[in-house]
């Protein structure tokens, strides 16, 4: 279970947007960053989380650093709401 889903999808979503701005195919991106595609897929879809070397083989093939990799805003998680009980 992924304690903070709201970060996945924010770092999924970030990293798509930062392939894309550098014209990259999730393909080429995989390739680049020696691991598969459908875990590029799977980041980006917010369906896995990425370890720390697979952060760190992202950022080096997108010549950045693992820091501004994630850095990115985390939306806040929307508060649950109880239904009252009904009184009898």
């Amino acid at each position: 279970m992924v304690k903070n889903p709201l970060a996945l999808k924010a770092f999924g979503e970030n990293l798509r947007r930062i392939r894309l701005e550098r014209k990259l195919s999730q393909q080429k991106l995989a390739d680049t960053a020696d691991l598969a595609r459908s875990t590029i897929v799977r980041f980006e879809n917010a369906d896995m989380v990425a370890t720390i070397d697979a952060i760190i083989s992202l950022a080096k093939a997108l010549n950045m650093e693992p820091h501004e990799l994630i850095n990115f805003p985390i939306p806040k998680e929307k508060p649950i709401r109880v239904p009252a009980k009904k009184k009898s």
